[in-house]
């Protein structure tokens, strides 16, 4: 039987946005904690490239053979790698918000004992951060390793990442490599293997670039040879924001293999389309906070391609302020965006709120309707009252009806 990876769209790059120059040497926090998790106060402690991953975490497989176990997948961080607008994403020149961390944190309990500790060390010649180092109740219990080009045209930017957790036996490494532009082309994966203590091939990435265009390609390793199994492409406008943005998995089927004792992926050579967007921006913004249009996909198997899923429409005035928004579903069966398909029991009909301001820009309604049977009906309204007070305008009252 054939499966579709059901795996989270996007590719999974970690921890390389630091920032080492320009800023104090010295810095001590001691922090005391009488409630809570110090793993979650340590976290919150570190620059966020720096963070222990909470889903890192080795399990028994107790499930018989004739059970299955699931793949899992890519984080979506495919926006590191925006082509051409923030082009040095691996490179530590390109970073200025990070504070740097010279000395050891520490996270106590309220009798003063030690929990947990961080240790940070940089470069000597360029400070820019090469280890940190986790330490709970005295035994190292992470550490995560930067290499850095020190030279040529390169110099800054990263050549590998290592991140290992001693006490969940798990360890990773990225090796990058880069164009002529400097945009980071292919990532190599590897894991550890404590019993031959080596590494192994993982996953490779690899990374093509068109003006603002990106497509992404992922090969896993399956009985020792790589085997493509995602493709993305996603286009940018030129303020870096998304427009377009597409997935595919290879199908695959999972066997019992006796000899590893662990259950291995037979991929097929069908592509499934996992995740399907389009998006418009606001002419008035340069942010992704205001979309005036976004539309959602679904991949048909048996027209093995994309058909339409949800679109939504968003009116802003000069000010910013939303005056209307449509929410469409695709009706398959009439093939029109008029809605009512029933999912889950409960029919999804269309939707539409509205809100008016007025000329100082103080909202004086909000409507919402249902599109049903054809025609838009009023479900909610709402009336703002406003009064000037000492100079300043108050809500006065709502009237529902």
């Amino acid at each position: 039987m054939k499966k579709i990876l059901s795996l989270s769209a996007g590719i999974l790059l970690v921890g390389s946005s630091i920032m080492a120059e320009g800023l104090p040497k010295k810095q001590v926090q001691t922090i005391q904690r009488t409630k809570g998790c110090a793993l979650e106060a340590r976290k919150n402690l570190l620059p966020n490239s720096l963070k222990v991953n909470p889903q890192m975490e080795t399990k028994t497989d107790t499930r018989k053979e004739n059970q299955r176990k699931p793949i899992t997948g890519f984080k979506n961080e495919l926006e590191k790698f925006k082509p051409g607008i923030n082009r040095p994403a691996l490179s530590i020149m390109n970073l200025k918000t990070v504070q740097r961390l010279d000395s050891i944190v520490d996270i106590d309990d309220p009798t003063g004992h030690e929990i947990q500790k961080a240790l940070f060390f940089y470069n000597d010649t360029y400070g820019w951060p090469t280890v940190m180092q986790g330490i709970g109740h005295g035994y190292l219990d992470e550490e995560m390793t930067y290499e850095w080009h020190e030279e040529g045209n390169l110099k800054g930017y990263m050549k590998s990442f290592t991140h290992i957790h001693y006490g969940w036996m798990i360890a990773t490494k990225e090796v990058y490599s880069y164009n002529a532009d400097k945009l980071a082309d292919t990532m190599w994966t590897y894991k550890y293997d404590w019993n031959n203590e080596s590494w192994t091939p993982d996953d490779l990435f690899v990374f093509r670039y068109d003006g603002n265009a990106i497509e992404a390609y992922v090969w896993r390793i399956s009985n020792g040879e790589y085997v493509h199994i995602l493709r993305e492409y996603a286009t940018y406008d030129n303020l870096a924001r998304q427009l377009t943005y597409r997935s595919y998995f290879k199908e695959f089927d999972e066997v019992w293999d006796d000899e590893l004792g662990e259950w291995v992926a037979s991929w097929g050579t069908r592509w499934i389309g996992q995740g399907r967007e389009d998006k418009e921006y606001w002419p008035g913004s340069t942010t992704t906070d205001f979309l005036t249009f976004l539309q959602g996909w679904l991949w048909s198997e048996t027209k093995e391609d994309w058909e339409p899923f949800r679109r939504s429409f968003h009116e802003f005035n000069v000010r910013g302020q939303f005056t209307e928004q449509r929410i469409e579903n695709w009706n398959k069966e009439n093939q029109n965006w008029n809605g009512g398909v029933i999912h889950w029991g409960m029919p999804d009909y269309n939707g539409k709120t509205t809100q008016t301001f007025d000329t100082e820009f103080k909202q004086t309604s909000e409507t919402v309707y249902r599109f049903k049977d054809g025609v838009w009906e009023l479900r909610a309204e709402v009336d703002f009252t406003w009064e000037k007070i000492d100079e300043e305008w108050n809500l006065h009252r709502e009237a529902f009806s």
